[in-house]
């Protein structure tokens, strides 16, 4: 990635947290001390460059899984656990209405050591992904926030 500054590059790897179209208004909810037309900057820049495309007005993804994967990889571990919290918290408010963010969230919870508020948002994931017949991916969050209440 020629051409990235480190903020760019610090940027992008939150970006890469997210797998598939992500929206404008989850960065600016992770990151509440960027400026809304600074973070806008920096997705027009990945975009202008090749790294990112814009889905729809607000939306953009990567365009290259193995750029994302490497963003992400960039991140220190504690970063990503802490993200990874937030970002459940921001995709679990929509996930009723966009049942597909479920698997993003479980995603995201799985790799955590839950508290009482993750054993719930995982449990809600299990119940969308019931709903919408993915038995083994709701067991998966059943089991995960089992196992994580068991150590409370």
């Amino acid at each position: 990635m020629d051409g990235v500054t480190r903020d760019n590059r610090v940027f992008l790897g939150i970006a890469a947290l997210f797998r598939g179209e992500f929206s404008i208004d989850w960065l600016l909810e992770l990151l509440p001390q960027q400026r809304p037309t600074r973070v806008l900057e920096q997705l027009e820049a990945g975009v202008t460059q090749g790294w990112l495309q814009r889905e729809r007005v607000g939306c953009y993804r990567f365009v290259n899984e193995e750029l994302r994967a490497g963003l992400e990889a960039g991140l220190p571990p504690d970063t990503c656990a802490g993200l990874g919290r937030s970002i459940a918290e921001v995709l679990v408010r929509q996930m009723e209405s966009e049942p597909q963010l479920a698997h993003e969230v479980a995603r995201h919870l799985c790799r955590l050591r839950n508290d009482l508020a993750g054993c719930r948002y995982l449990v809600q994931a299990g119940d969308v992904q019931l709903r919408v017949y993915r038995t083994d991916e709701a067991l998966m969050c059943y089991s995960k926030a089992l196992e994580d209440l068991g150590v409370l």
